[in-house]
């Protein structure tokens, strides 16, 4: 992917992505199907691990809220389960921002479960 394709700055019109890669248009057409037949042109929110496919998601939604003149929140949550997980939480924030993507990196309050943390969370 060529990096001048990697920001979603300008207004998306109908029929013309800022993709120029075919793998990548067809991915976002899927992308853009599912959501639509999801929330339309609703609002919504988007939890964004760091990893390439969360990454990914989170481009595609800008592209999507764009496109659809609606509002995306990007969250970032900080389980505090590392000492290291802050830093790593600002470095994505980080990567968005560059992106032009805003985000919130949401911390955890209280006790840091040890067990069964997906189902606490």
């Amino acid at each position: 992917m060529k990096r001048k394709n990697l920001i979603a700055r300008k207004r998306v019109k109908k029929n013309k992505l800022p993709f120029s890669d075919s793998k990548i248009k067809n991915l976002y057409k899927k992308f853009k199907y599912t959501v639509f037949n999801n929330i339309k042109k609703k609002n919504f929110a988007l939890a964004v691990s760091g990893g390439s496919d969360s990454l990914c998601l989170a481009y595609f939604s800008k592209v999507y809220s764009l496109e659809f003149k609606n509002k995306i929140h990007i969250l970032i949550v900080d389980h505090n389960l590392r000492k290291e997980s802050y830093k790593e939480a600002l470095k994505v924030q980080k990567i968005l921002k560059d992106k032009k993507i805003k985000s919130k990196v949401i911390q955890w309050k209280g006790i840091v479960p040890k067990q069964n943390i997906q189902k606490k969370s």
